[in-house]
């Protein structure tokens, strides 16, 4: 007995479908943190960066704030007049910046600098365990760049010096597709949807 070609079209395209669904298409975000408008370069005038930047799917800990450049950090923002920026001299601000995504991301990126040299760590964690970490150091005022990749949902930053700043930070947070039909359903939907095609034509 022959397949029917309409049998066999609908196959197809239920297979293409269920292999479109399969793709999970990344959502970058990138803060440069001139998002918050004209900073201060002095701590004692800005608020710790902790939820101001919730909307983009991120929350911030550890005392940072953003601040302008002509605070003496080292280096100049990247991007425009201002950065997160950390001084261990300051009280209530650790040399650890801690990220918790809304979401789960794949990666994460940025710069980070300061006008001593030093080393950073990046920690990242997924439902409260240490999945991944990686190292990198900077020279006298100057930026080195960092990226993670994986699954997690916490990230935390620690730099080596008195103070420091983060610059540019860009992650991209996973869209979940939409649940597929399980493997039997879909091809009952299929076929059951070519039979009413036939049904219609007869």
């Amino acid at each position: 007995m022959q397949t029917p070609k309409y049998f066999l079209t609908t196959l197809i395209t239920g297979a293409a479908f269920a292999s479109a669904l399969a793709a999970v298409p990344a959502v970058a975000e990138t803060i440069t943190f001139e998002e918050q408008g004209m900073k201060s370069c002095c701590f004692s005038d800005e608020p710790p960066l902790t939820n101001q930047y919730a909307g983009s799917g991120v929350v911030f800990d550890g005392g940072w704030e953003v601040l302008n450049q002509s605070g003496n950090f080292g280096v100049d923002a990247i991007s425009g007049e201002h950065f997160a920026a950390y001084n261990t001299s300051v009280s209530g601000v650790t040399d650890t910046i801690g990220m918790t995504f809304a979401s789960g991301i794949s990666s994460i990126s940025g710069y980070l600098g300061s006008v001593f040299a030093g080393t950073w760590d990046i920690v990242a964690y997924l439902n409260g365990a240490m999945v991944s970490s990686t190292s990198v150091s900077n020279g006298v005022s100057e930026y080195t760049s960092f990226l993670l990749s994986g699954s997690f949902d916490y990230v935390t930053i620690t730099g080596s010096a008195v103070y420091g700043v983060l610059e540019d930070l860009s992650y991209e947070t996973d869209v979940p597709p939409p649940v597929p039909l399980p493997a039997g359903a879909l091809l009952l939907t299929t076929a059951l949807g070519g039979l009413a095609l036939r049904r219609r034509k007869s």
